[in-house]
């Protein structure tokens, strides 16, 4: 469950990324709708069939992200007590009266997953919107 935590703060750091970095109107809305959507309720698939695979970029950055958070996790051993869908609305998932700083650890490894995501997808995320991917398309069918 921290791991599913973990990847949905990614996919919402590389999305808001991607909001930010877009210049088209249609892919700040398609990114926006899925940092929202992933960052409520928890689903990926938004992200990563709409955003992630289809620039690919956004998807290896948000790994390099997970994989850091993921790193801190192993290094400080976060517990999950219940079962929930992970969602930042049910991060009390990681709450125990026995363990008491658990919490604060999974809140900091979402921070470092989301931020890293988030970080990398602004600063290497590839060419995003439609007419930079089919620029040099359009050029070779007009010589």
């Amino acid at each position: 469950m921290v791991g599913f935590f973990i990847l949905t703060l990614c996919q919402t750091g590389a999305c808001l990324a991607v909001f930010f970095r877009a210049k088209t109107a249609e892919l700040k809305k398609l990114s926006f709708s899925c940092a929202i959507t992933v960052f409520l309720t928890g689903v990926t698939e938004p992200p990563i069939f709409g955003v992630c695979l289809k620039y690919k970029k956004p998807l290896i950055t948000s790994m390099i992200g997970a994989a850091i958070a993921g790193a801190y996790q192993g290094l400080v051993t976060i517990h999950c007590y219940v079962y929930a869908f992970p969602g930042i609305p049910s991060f009390l998932m990681f709450s125990s009266p026995d363990e008491p700083g658990n919490l604060a650890r999974a809140l900091i490894a979402a921070a470092i997953s989301f931020a890293a995501s988030f970080l990398l997808t602004f600063f290497f995320g590839g060419k995003l919107d439609r007419e930079e991917l089919t620029a040099p398309e359009k050029t070779e069918a007009r010589a």
